[in-house]
């Protein structure tokens, strides 16, 4: 038996977290141990994708599933990759322009932890009402 879809989703977030933080606590003088992080990104990647893909392809209906496809395909590869591209651009920029390097990631990190804490939540919640439902059904 295999990993819920969810669990892989939270697990694939939770290490991106884990990632940003590590690539921001990596010495200036030290790059090269960015090396030694940066293999999460290939596993977590590669379980989010196939999670996403699986997801939608449950939740598109009958005959729709390669449209879903497609719209899961470009919201992450063009709307998401042109947003975060913009944006991070926008903040890294050094000081007093933006936050600097070392402060993005810090943020992303905070930012991809809170996020996921909402969206465990939310999925909680759903979980815990379809459980009331049946049992009054």
């Amino acid at each position: 038996r295999g990993y819920s879809l969810v669990a892989v989703l939270g697990f694939s977030e939770l290490v991106m977290a884990l990632r940003c933080f590590l690539y921001g606590i990596i010495p200036r003088n030290r790059p090269w141990l960015v090396l030694l992080v940066e293999p999460l990104h290939g596993f977590t990647f590669a379980a989010a994708w196939c999670a996403t893909v699986t997801y939608a392809s449950r939740l598109a209906l009958p005959g729709t599933e390669a449209k879903m496809q497609a719209l899961i395909n470009g919201l992450n590869f063009n709307v998401a990759f042109a947003l975060g591209s913009l944006l991070w651009g926008c903040a890294s920029q050094n000081p007093p322009a933006g936050l600097g390097f070392t402060r993005c990631f810090f943020l992303d990190a905070a930012l991809t932890a809170g996020w996921l804490a909402i969206w465990a939540s939310g999925f909680a919640a759903a979980r815990y009402i379809s459980a009331r439902r049946r049992t009054r059904g």
